[in-house]
């Protein structure tokens, strides 16, 4: 037996444990020091692409079970991951390929089975073509003696001739005196056309696997106007609101759910299961929207991770069922309902509230021991740790209607920088005070200001004639003259502008280079807009690095932030970040932002 037999046999009986042990990363990586050991790449590539699997990061996935393949092609386990990468990216033609593949090699693996039956059952709706592959596959499960993998094919057998027993009844019923029957015979493209869009949702909820959590510390903007301009929006695709995600150490926390929100959060690639605390600063429509949507997704997101309702691979009745190595039709709902408490499947909310958003909120939220939040009432001066990092409430001063003196804004201390969110607020000889006193705080730390402008007020030009008195500041935003005063006191290294008014459109990145000039240069001062994101722990902005002319793609990557440049596309106004040293010219930029658009607009 050589070396690669001797690591398929191993990975194969760690097969089903991998699905939901939290210890898999080690479990992997032992089987990686092993293949290094052994001088066998492929299979450090393949382990790779297991892993970007279980983490839901099927393209990623895919590609490592590629580079496995090209060095070594003759082994089924790497043809069969591959099938499921792709599966699960809807590739249903491509996984159908694979998995035959892997059958060629071996024709006992009963996942490439299922597998095909699996492609057959989700794709083109073949009924009939699954059912002698599940059923292949069932036996083989049987014979094994995995009943958790038996009984799984078994429901999507049962599914499968359900399914065949109602489509020959179509015809049938087309002319059938039963409107009832003929409502379900003229609708079965409608049903097949929306359950694509169902998958969608499935994919945005799935659940990742509990034992590689993504670690990263970052920032990312996703919200572009401030206000009313997006619930009155006359163009759907630039009038967009949004808010903010921060991942510190994994734990993701939303700030500032307004409007288009969770629809922005998913276009840059998130799922919702990335999602494990959220922080509101004041009451406002836009900085609250889709806290309610938020709420009724963690609750979904718990029914799906019980798989009370149906067997489903990434639930907590799957997990009983796989240690128990019994039949998932074994596991009572009682057995679901004693291990829920106590599941890593199970999601938990933190809530970080003013009164004023807990009060507007009250009705929605259920504050029993068995509910799914922990809330925290929050006000200026409070601290929280939150993993590794610490969050400070800060004040602000600015009217959510519901109260005038709840708002505040944020500060995350991590590590040697420093996040600070002014939220909404006027400036005043108040702020001014809270932010000499911040100065100091951080005076050894890297600043990264994102600064709420607002807009602009025609008594700011008052300033002219008032000797520098407070009385011509924004009152409810920092405006113009705030933003530079607040910069002024801080002294970040990098500032971020955000909460434009919709009337900006187009003169957003104007006003930020009047900005940085302001200061000579000495702060890195950035139009902030969807999909801007920083990294922490390498210190740089995610951007458009150069491209690949000779596939025609953008390649992306880390850009310093002193060499972050940034362009205007007029089709939506969006805003767009690339490496400025990198040498490509306007028009290359223009073609990939348009590529871009195009294909984000198809989907909608």
């Amino acid at each position: 037996m050589n070396n690669i037999e001797e690591l398929q046999i191993k990975y194969r009986n760690i097969h089903r444990d991998i699905r939901h042990n939290e210890n898999t990363l080690k479990i992997l990586m032992s089987l990686e020091i092993e293949a290094r050991k052994a001088s066998v790449a492929e299979f450090s590539f393949f382990l790779k692409g297991v892993e970007y699997g279980l983490r839901n990061e099927f393209k990623k996935a895919e590609d490592n079970l590629d580079r496995a393949i090209e060095i070594n092609d003759g082994v089924s386990d790497f043809w069969m991951e591959k099938g499921f990468a792709q599966f699960n990216q809807h590739k249903h033609e491509d996984a159908l390929r694979s998995f035959d593949k892997s059958l060629e090699l071996d024709s006992e693996n009963g996942h490439s089975l299922r597998g095909i039956g699996l492609c057959y059952l989700e794709g083109p709706k073949d009924f009939i073509r699954a059912l002698p592959f599940l059923e292949q596959a069932m036996k083989m499960y049987r014979t094994a003696g995995e009943k958790y993998w038996e009984s799984l094919t078994r429901a999507k057998i049962s599914h499968a001739q359900r399914m065949v027993a109602v489509h020959t009844n179509f015809e049938d019923n087309l002319n059938h005196d039963d409107r009832l029957a003929r409502i379900l015979a003229l609708t079965r493209d409608i049903d097949h056309a929306s359950e694509k869009n169902k998958i969608r949702f499935i994919d945005f909820v799935r659940q990742p696997h509990a034992g590689l959590k993504d670690k990263s510390t970052a920032f990312e903007v996703l919200r572009r106007w401030n206000s009313y301009t997006p619930i009155i929006a006359d163009n759907f695709h630039a009038s967009k609101g949004g808010g903010y995600f921060l991942k510190i150490a994994g734990y993701g926390l939303v700030i500032d759910p307004g409007f288009n929100f969770i629809e922005n959060f998913k276009a840059e690639g998130h799922r919702f299961s990335e999602i494990d605390g959220i922080f509101i600063t004041h009451a406002h429509n836009d900085h609250t929207a889709d806290l309610e949507s938020l709420l009724t997704l963690l609750y979904k997101y718990n029914e799906t991770a019980m798989g009370k309702d149906f067997p489903n691979e990434d639930s907590i009745r799957a997990d009983i069922a796989r240690d128990r190595n019994c039949s998932i039709e074994d596991v009572s709902e009682k057995d679901i309902d004693s291990a829920f408490p106590f599941s890593n499947r199970r999601k938990i909310f933190d809530l970080y509230f003013p009164d004023s958003v807990f009060k507007k909120f009250i009705s929605q939220i259920d504050l029993g021991s068995k509910n799914d939040i922990r809330v925290h009432i929050v006000a200026s001066g409070d601290t929280f740790e939150v993993g590794p990092a610490n969050l400070r409430v800060i004040g602000a001063k600015h009217n959510d209607i519901i109260s005038d003196t709840s708002a505040v804004g944020v500060a995350f201390e991590l590590g040697d920088t420093v996040l600070i969110c002014t939220g909404d607020t006027g400036f005043s000889p108040e702020m001014e005070e809270q932010y000499k006193a911040l100065a100091r705080l951080y005076e050894d730390r890297f600043i990264i200001l994102t600064a709420h402008l607002g807009g602009f007020k025609n008594y700011e030009l008052d300033y002219l004639l008032s000797n520098g008195g407070y009385s011509s500041f924004y009152k409810n935003h920092l405006g113009r003259l705030g933003l530079i005063r607040v910069n002024e006191i801080l002294s970040p290294e990098i500032c971020l502008i955000s909460e434009f008014g919709e009337e900006f459109k187009g003169l957003r990145i104007r006003i930020a280079q009047i900005c940085e000039d302001l200061f000579d240069h000495e702060i890195k001062i950035i139009p902030a807009d969807i999909g801007l994101k920083y990294d922490f722990e390498k210190k740089c902005f995610h951007g458009l690095k150069g491209l690949n002319f000779r596939e025609n793609l953008p390649e992306y990557g880390n850009i310093s932030f002193e060499n972050l440049g940034y362009s205007l596309f007029q089709q939506d106004y969006s805003i767009h970040y690339y490496d400025n040293s990198a040498g490509f010219s306007d028009v290359d930029m223009v073609d990939v932002i348009r590529r871009a658009y195009d294909e984000s607009t198809a989907q909608e």
